[in-house]
């Protein structure tokens, strides 16, 4: 089984590295706002590895110097910069994509932080990178005590990682998109090693939901096409135990979206989608 489940990633893999003529690494968001396209990104050292140096981009509002501190949306990565790009034949960070690229200038357009980074152990960097937006929060004007963590895909056990036993108060709410999950009874846990062998992504802080802070809002957009094997059947047994205990989710099914929706499906449903992801992020962020 788990040698099939890897065939199948490979050629979903192999599938989506070119979609309709484009690379897959410079499609971006399917939803625009006004002052998107003025938005500009900062670098920022957050942290030395060895000899590198580990940067994180980070995108502002218009005229940020006569803002006072703003909300951010952390986008989590779960994948390390050369295990995604030698397994999607990719020629750059993923940071640099298109999809993150454009989702930074859209949080910003919106009025808020986003911040995107450099990873080489996506799970210890992560930490880290939060770490040094909390201690910096004054220089970079951020305020700490609303932050909303975003992920996608194999990213999302990695956010799930900070949403259960490490939570802090200072999450507010996190946005889930298309992504594996765990279940209470650990049943999916060999579909997502095997899928982790093929795509290497954290799965180690996520073996069991009743870790999981009921009371943290979450949005998740479940994609009705998506191909990625048994994906949607952790996503599914999530979301059952989630209404379950009454957890405060906010729930998308978009029965004829694929994976990466955002940018893929150009068309009305996929924007609607994204509006709504804003405004959820807003409200729970208590953006004006």
């Amino acid at each position: 089984m788990k040698i099939l489940q890897a065939v199948l990633l490979v050629f979903f893999l192999c599938s989506i590295r070119i979609l309709n003529g484009q690379n897959i690494a410079k499609m971006e968001v399917v939803y625009r706002i006004h002052n998107m396209d003025k938005i500009k990104s900062e670098q920022r050292l957050y942290k030395k590895s060895g000899e590198d140096n580990l940067m994180a981009d980070i995108y502002y509002p218009i005229n940020i110097e006569s803002r006072a501190k703003l909300p951010i949306v952390v986008f989590i990565f779960g994948y390390s910069d050369d295990d995604i790009m030698k397994a999607m034949g990719m020629g750059s960070k993923l940071k640099k994509m298109g999809q993150y690229t454009s989702w930074g200038k859209l949080i910003a357009a919106s009025g808020m932080i986003a911040v995107t980074y450099e990873t080489q152990n996506p799970y210890n960097d992560t930490k880290d990178l939060l770490a040094y937006l909390n201690e910096n929060a004054d220089d970079l004007k951020i305020d700490k005590e609303k932050i909303c963590l975003w992920s996608c895909s194999g990213n999302v056990p990695t956010a799930l990682s900070f949403l259960m036993n490490d939570r802090n108060e200072y999450l507010k709410c996190s946005v889930l998109y298309y992504g594996f999950m765990p279940t209470p009874d650990g049943q999916y846990n060999a579909v997502l090693d095997s899928v982790s062998q093929v795509v290497p992504f954290s799965i180690d802080a996520i073996s069991n939901i009743k870790h999981y802070h009921k009371d943290l809002p979450l949005l998740i957009v479940r994609a009705g096409l998506d191909n990625v094997p048994r994906l949607n059947e952790t996503l599914d047994y999530f979301i059952k135990q989630a209404i379950l205990n009454n957890m405060p989710i906010t729930f998308f099914n978009y029965s004829n979206g694929h994976h990466g929706f955002d940018i893929r499906d150009d068309n009305e449903i996929s924007r609607y989608i994204i509006k709504q992801t804003i405004e959820f992020v807003k409200l729970h962020l208590n953006v004006q």
